[in-house]
């Protein structure tokens, strides 16, 4: 079974890149259908931080998927990046990773 690592960050209704409270986005992993996950997040059925900050005017956007060949190696990930508390050291990571699958 294969699995996704991802990034959901917030876009302001100017269109740029913003925060909603402390939080700069949201990272998550799935071993279901990747479309399907998202689309559930987008519609406010997903992540309570995603939908407050679809309530509070912001709209989401996916910026990073990582694929791993398994769930447990994308929740592994996912567990790690969230103790760094650093969004940018997060997605940097992330294109490494990226780069490393696409290889």
């Amino acid at each position: 079974m294969s699995g996704y690592l991802y990034y959901i960050a917030f876009r302001g209704s100017d269109g740029k890149l913003t925060q909603y409270h402390h939080a700069s986005g949201y990272l998550g992993s799935t071993s279901r259908d990747l479309t399907k996950r998202v689309n559930e997040h987008f519609s406010g059925n997903g992540s309570p931080l995603i939908k407050a900050a679809i309530e509070a005017g912001l709209t989401p956007r996916l910026i990073a998927v990582v694929p791993f060949e398994s769930e447990k190696a994308a929740r592994q990930a996912e567990r790690k990046f969230k103790k760094w508390h650093n969004n940018r050291k997060v997605l940097k990571a992330m294109k490494k990773l990226e780069l490393a699958v696409s290889m």
